[in-house]
């Protein structure tokens, strides 16, 4: 199947914070002494169910409610609103991320921090809303299935979240970036 043009940049941007907080997800749970969630019975399809729902709302959800707070990118909110915004964002995002560090091995946090550091100015907000989003849809299959079933099976969240921020690449990157030149 091949990606419509106009999506093609937004998925080859979409595909870095999403391949890279898997390889390194993957890599540390080779290594294996993360924490490991005690699984009782769950099935596969409500395992799949709740990936897929949670990490709808979890990154489509406040990319949109909370730029209706700021009306674009560039433009000021209240300080009390930014400030709750952003620590709510922080709190939002920043817990996945962390979640998803200690279940394998710190690498993806590595990551996180290494693409923050790589990410031009004015572009790490999105760049950390990217992160967040991928590190939950990692943190939830790691939940609802297992560190050995990253590899193959978490190829699928890859797809589905490569897609997902595909979409926001396209339709919401311009409400939290201020200055991007590759910004179409």
């Amino acid at each position: 199947m091949r990606v419509p043009k106009a999506l093609q940049h937004p998925f080859w941007r979409a595909l870095l914070p999403v391949g890279g907080t898997y390889a390194c997800a993957v890599a540390g749970s080779m290594w294996g002494a993360g924490v490991e969630i005690n699984r009782d019975k769950m099935s596969p399809f409500g395992g799949a169910l709740i990936v897929l729902l949670f990490t709808l709302s979890h990154a489509v959800i406040p990319v949109f409610f909370y730029r209706a707070f700021f009306g674009g990118a560039g433009k000021r909110a209240p300080a009390s609103v930014a400030g709750f915004i952003y620590f709510h964002m922080g709190m939002w995002f920043g817990i996945p991320i962390i979640g998803l560090a200690s279940m394998t091995n710190w690498l993806s946090l590595a990551w996180v921090v290494v693409h923050m550091a790589i990410a031009r100015r004015g572009t790490r907000t999105w760049t950390y809303l990217e992160n967040g989003s991928t590190s939950l849809a990692l943190l939830l299959f790691l939940v609802a299935f297992s560190r050995e079933a990253m590899f193959p099976w978490g190829v699928i969240v890859v797809a589905c979240q490569s897609a997902l921020l595909t979409v926001l690449e396209y339709k919401a990157r311009r409400l939290w970036v201020t200055n991007d030149s590759t910004d179409a």
